[in-house]
């Protein structure tokens, strides 16, 4: 007995509420409808201005600040090369005559591949336009990407006392000295007063490593193919540079 009184009141609530329920629903597909309106005009519009507003609620145009950057007087190839070769003279700021400093390397790591980062999108902006200024771009980052990697086998090297990491850190010294040799485009350096005599001494030394490598026949493998990719590209590094004196 109880379903049954149960049944007409359902069926009053819902005669009371279906125009209500009519009317939200054609509501919320209009809301629906507007959004997507509203999103459209906003994508066409996004081209010209985007308000938004900052912490304190005032609004700022974030495109228009956007094409300021890269209309800036900035964005030209000159700055890009510019910022590229200052990029090099501090990579090389990390040699020495002793050596390679890849403690202070690895401890400035992070920052500096932020900065080259921020290099690479303005070159990335000016590429088409200037193919030489990709062409430096790219030889920076291999320079750059050498010294990560040489950095880290030397740093593994260090912890180890023993002649194979020995020779694996000489080796990795080596090659980072040499490519001190080239400037920003990956060309022989010949402004560089002692390139003559450098390419001479580096070569020298190279040959020495490559015969304690044959020697130390009990290195172990994973080593002994660090350090004759190492040794290789290190050869033909001073191979090139050997053709331009």
């Amino acid at each position: 007995m109880k379903s049954l009184y149960f049944v007409p009141f359902t069926l009053a609530v819902f005669v009371v509420l279906y125009p209500f329920g009519s009317n939200l629903s054609v509501k919320i597909k209009q809301t629906h409808s507007d959004c997507e309106t509203s999103d459209t005009a906003v994508r066409q519009n996004l081209t010209k201005i985007a308000p938004i507003k900052n912490s304190s609620g005032e609004e700022e145009e974030e495109v228009t600040i956007i094409a300021k950057r890269l209309d800036s007087p900035y964005a030209t190839p000159e700055h890009a090369t510019s910022l590229l070769e200052n990029f090099v003279l501090d990579l090389r700021s990390y040699i020495h005559q002793t050596g390679f400093d890849y403690i202070r390397f690895l401890e400035q790591k992070a920052f500096l591949n932020h900065a080259l980062s921020d290099i690479g999108s303005l070159v990335l902006q000016l590429g088409l336009l200037e193919a030489s200024l990709d062409r430096r771009y790219s030889f920076t980052k291999h320079r750059f990407e050498v010294m990560m990697v040489v950095s880290d086998h030397m740093r593994t090297a260090a912890s180890e006392n023993d002649a194979p990491h020995c020779l694996l850190f000489e080796v990795c010294d080596l090659r980072i000295m040499t490519l001190t040799l080239l400037n920003s485009k990956g060309e022989p350096d010949r402004t560089n007063n002692d390139y003559d005599e450098s390419v001479g001494f580096f070569s020298e030394r190279l040959k020495m490593m490559e015969r304690l490598h044959h020697r130390l026949v009990d290195m172990p493998l994973s080593v002994r193919m660090v350090v004759w990719d190492h040794i290789m590209k290190t050869d033909m590094l001073i191979k090139y540079l050997e053709q331009s004196e």
